[in-house]
């Protein structure tokens, strides 16, 4: 029953109308992902490592993003549709920088 309650809790917690964090949008890249704004996943290729797909772009925090759009886009190309709107994370300089 606790456990039960946790987990009401926590996905009740989730449904407000606020976005925790900035909107993408605000960053000094727009929604080009920078080192300062990503650094614990900077330079990390598979962003599913940290990132739930299913669970990318649900909320509106970036406004003037079309999210079912978004949405179809990754459906359609999975990860490779990351780097069309976000940059390549550093990922890029990872490979270059491999020995």
């Amino acid at each position: 029953m606790v456990k039960l309650l946790l987990m009401l809790a926590f996905l009740l917690v989730g449904c407000g109308d606020t976005c925790p964090e900035t909107a993408m949008t605000e960053g000094p890249e727009g929604l080009v992902i920078t080192p300062d704004e990503h650094p614990a996943g900077w330079g990390e290729a598979e962003c599913t490592t940290c990132h739930a797909m299913a669970a990318l772009h649900r909320r509106g925090c970036s406004p003037g993003v079309d999210l079912a759009m978004v949405r179809e886009q990754v459906d359609a190309e999975g990860l490779d549709a990351c780097a069309t709107c976000h940059g390549d994370n550093g990922a890029h300089d990872a490979v270059a920088e491999a020995p």
